[in-house]
């Protein structure tokens, strides 16, 4: 990921937060992300979501079913055929 700030600076992450209660949510990055460069240790689609919602969970103004009311998935994926996946 990159992201670029106003003035045009730009930074790599593995992962990161953006926005309000970022500190929050990089502290949840910071001890639940595995950053070891071995490709063997890349979360799958399905643990990299949880994360999210964990992140999300925890950094979101609202709880409970007000929460998960705002938050919505997708993810694309190639199929074994190197076809896009679409999932909401």
């Amino acid at each position: 990921l990159y992201q670029s700030d106003p003035s045009g600076n730009y930074s790599g992450w593995k992962a990161t937060v953006i926005g309000a209660n970022n500190q929050a949510g990089k502290s949840i990055l910071k001890s639940d992300y595995q950053k070891d460069d071995d490709e063997a240790n890349i979360p799958n689609v399905e643990q990299a979501l949880r994360l999210a919602v964990k992140v999300l969970n925890k950094t979101m103004d609202g709880t409970g079913a007000s929460a998960s009311e705002k938050m919505e998935l997708f993810t694309m994926t190639l199929d074994d055929d190197k076809n896009v996946k679409q999932t909401i």
